[in-house]
């Protein structure tokens, strides 16, 4: 029955992250032909449908199989969502296992993804030009190194409530960088073009 009121701040810059994708794009972008490429609305629709209908079953069927009651005390309502169900003639029977595996190849794209696009936003900031062994520049491995310290480090020191504290404080952090990092390409760009 919240559909009078306006999110709050940590639900709207939660749900931002689905969309902040494109971001990634700063790096990748580079690996694109310089061509003009011109999406068809054909292509444009379908991909709008197939988003909408993503979205939208993350949302609705957790609510649906769960019941509105709880479904706001749940920490992980994908996953306990998918302890509810199972497939009475499968080969394995709860689908729980199915989607775990699903869930850990689609957090390993993702983990891959964000630390490539990481080491390289550091390399393009940061780099150490005699900083060479046989000839192979060290500082990717130099990031490489401090983003495994941190990651170790992080993982004996949070819990699961401390992790969903930071994640909160990263997410409700995201809109404000976001919008000054727009402000900030839209002014090299605006004075690239002057120059």
């Amino acid at each position: 029955m919240h559909s009078n009121h306006w999110p709050n701040y940590s639900a709207f810059s939660a749900s931002l992250y689905c969309f902040l994708g494109i971001a990634n794009l700063i790096v990748f972008n580079r690996a694109f032909p310089k061509k003009n490429f011109q999406l068809s609305w054909k292509s444009m629709l379908f991909i709008g449908i197939v988003g909408t209908i993503t979205i939208i079953s993350t949302y609705l069927i957790p609510i649906g199989l769960n019941g509105f009651e709880k479904i706001d005390s749940l920490v992980y309502p994908a996953i306990t969502t998918s302890d509810t169900l199972r497939m009475k003639f499968g080969i394995v029977e709860r689908v729980l296992f199915i989607f775990f595996m699903f869930f850990l190849a689609v957090t390993f794209i993702s983990l891959l993804i964000h630390w490539h696009v990481a080491i390289e936003l550091c390399k393009n900031i940061f780099w150490l030009k005699n900083f060479k062994w046989k000839n192979t520049n060290l500082t990717p491995y130099i990031f490489i190194g401090i983003f495994w310290a941190v990651t170790m480090f992080l993982t004996d020191y949070l819990n699961e409530y401390t992790l969903l504290i930071y994640a909160k404080y990263f997410f409700n952090c995201l809109p404000p960088f976001f919008l000054l990092m727009f402000i900030l390409f839209w002014f090299i760009r605006r004075r690239a073009k002057t120059a």
